[in-house]
């Protein structure tokens, strides 16, 4: 299976993880055993990710099957060697009787099997049991984690120090002349000259220069202020038509709920420029699991999305708006719709403005459908903090806000800003700080 190449073995784990897995093993040998296809063939009803990944990946092995053996192996993409191994029917089971004979062992008796056979053998299981099985025989294995790189963990602004000259010239031109330096797509850079003045500015891909936000002129969305750079950075990509997908990161009372709602409301009941709020989020509890809710559907995405209604009823007192039951209104409100993810599978979405809330506990394949679900003049807002991970098998960076974030970091449609400072209270900061 070539000389002095890796092969790893793979359980299903990996293979529902992500449609592409078998792509990341590059010059190397990947050995599918034959249980695993059983494994995945048991999702394929399923109407979840898991059951999507896994139609996608049998078909995927079975029209490579067509190119030639796939039991002695099939190159793809020129480097990879893929085949399924049926070994494991013959294998003595006896040679291992420690391990219980449940199905999440039957890879470590594969392996334990391979193992004189192969040299380079590294077997790759999200399974933190089926790891330890296997260190404790001596058989190297390894979680998967597809190279990526990590989040910058502060707002995309950094400071340069300029001549006074240089703020008091973009008053007369409109922009920032800056040929000496070079920028990235919609940095936000903060300009400081020596004699106290300052200017905020955004680098705009198309027009390739830093275009000033005034800051005494600040952004305002429905009554509600920014009440720090990090807060004005994040309104001034939420309410740029020319930035379709804002990522905004940051822990428990930085404002980015309330700056995202506040945003989607002057956009599409003040301006009209969407025709429809959505808001969606995945279903995580904090703490056990209390079960099944009472009532209709809408009773039920009332606990769900609560910090939305407390948003939302902040945003109408921020006009003398009267309030009364905020759920009530949402319900009775066309342009407004909150869905649990669960429920988005088969939409599209066109004008409107869609917030994923708590992306850090929605896998990639997850806020990958909903974004590729993004139909002409649709915004798409991301919202989580990727230090509070509820999902299993997501870490900080797995999880599709950090994925899609770390995918889309120079692209002229897309912009992020790490939110720190929190600014919901003194009790709230001190709390963040435990």
């Amino acid at each position: 299976m070539g000389h002095g190449r890796k092969t790893f073995l793979l359980d299903s784990t990996v293979l529902l993880y992500d449609v592409d897995v078998i792509q990341h093993f590059k010059r190397s040998n990947v050995v599918i055993p034959s249980f695993v296809i059983d494994d995945l063939d048991k999702h394929v009803g399923q109407k979840t990710d898991f059951g999507i990944i896994a139609r996608d990946q049998l078909q995927f092995l079975s029209e490579l099957s067509k190119t030639g053996d796939i039991n002695h192996g099939v190159i793809i993409d020129g480097e990879i060697l893929v085949r399924i191994d049926t070994l494991i029917g013959s294998i003595d089971k006896k040679r291992l009787p420690h391990l219980a004979d449940l199905p999440h062992n039957r890879i470590v008796h594969l392996a334990y099997a391979l193992k004189g056979e192969l040299d380079n053998l590294v077997v790759v299981s999200r399974s933190v049991a089926t790891r330890l099985s296997l260190e404790v025989l001596g058989i190297e294995a390894n979680d998967f984690q597809p190279p990526r790189k990590d989040i910058d963990p502060v707002s995309r602004m950094r400071t340069i120090h300029v001549e006074k000259s240089v703020i008091d010239h973009s008053y007369i031109d409109g922009f920032v002349h800056m040929p000496e330096e070079s920028f990235l797509n919609n940095e936000y850079v903060l300009l400081l000259a020596k004699e106290g003045s300052q200017l905020l500015c955004r680098f705009h891909p198309r027009e390739k220069k830093l275009f000033p936000i005034r800051r005494k002129g600040a952004k305002v969305a429905r009554g509600i202020l920014p009440k720090n750079i990090e807060q004005e950075i994040a309104l001034d990509m939420l309410l740029s038509e020319d930035i379709p997908l804002v990522s905004l990161i940051g822990r428990a009372g930085t404002g980015k709920t309330l700056l995202a709602m506040a945003a989607a409301f002057e956009m599409v009941f003040d301006k009209g420029i969407y025709k429809h709020l959505i808001v969606t989020r995945p279903v995580h509890s904090l703490g056990p699991d209390i079960g099944h809710l009472p009532g209709t559907a809408q009773d039920k995405l009332k606990p769900l999305f609560g910090a939305y209604f407390d948003n939302i009823e902040t945003i109408k007192e921020a006009r003398n708006e009267d309030v009364g039951d905020v759920a009530e209104w949402v319900s009775c409100q066309p342009k407004i719709k909150m869905e649990a993810i669960a429920h988005m599978r088969g939409r599209s979405f066109q004008r409107s403005i869609l917030i994923i809330d708590e992306c850090q506990n929605c896998s990639p394949h997850e806020i990958k459908t909903l974004i590729s679900r993004s139909g002409i003049g649709t915004k798409v807002i991301l919202i989580g903090d990727i230090e509070q991970i509820d999902a299993k098998n997501l870490n900080r960076y797995s999880n599709g806000l950090s994925e899609v974030t770390s995918h889309f970091a120079n692209s002229p449609i897309a912009a992020y800003s790490y939110l720190q400072a929190v600014e919901r209270s003194a009790l709230a900061l001190e709390a963040s700080r435990m």
